[in-house]
């Protein structure tokens, strides 16, 4: 079927003016959320310092722990910020997508404990 001959069914047709009014900035919307919310994960980082971040990551197993810190500031905080801004949205969205790869495989998520 070819989308353009059967265009999708509205959940609610009385709000196409709606949504014809709003389909330019769903882009911008996905930006903001996504680049706000990497840039608070950022943020904290930045506020508690590369050096007290140091130590979780070393724990982890990665080498040259205070690099990877500023490294994760830069593609959380200033990436984040760029593209909610839309500024080299592509560099910084690869950035994002190779860590939250490593985070996702590499055993972030599973292996620190807070406790």
């Amino acid at each position: 079927m070819n989308e353009a001959q059967y265009p999708p069914r509205l959940l609610f047709p009385a709000l196409r003016p709606l949504y014809v009014f709003l389909e330019p900035l769903s882009w911008l919307l996905i930006r903001c959320a996504c680049g706000l919310i990497l840039a608070v994960h950022g943020w904290g980082k930045i506020t508690r310092g590369a050096q007290a971040m140091a130590p979780t990551f070393a724990k982890l197993g990665y080498e040259h722990p205070v690099a990877l810190v500023y490294l994760l500031i830069f593609v959380e905080f200033f990436g984040g910020i760029a593209i909610a801004a839309g500024l080299f949205t592509r560099f910084f969205a690869a950035a994002v997508a190779i860590e939250m790869a490593v985070i996702t495989f590499g055993g972030w998520a599973w292996s620190y404990s807070p406790h």
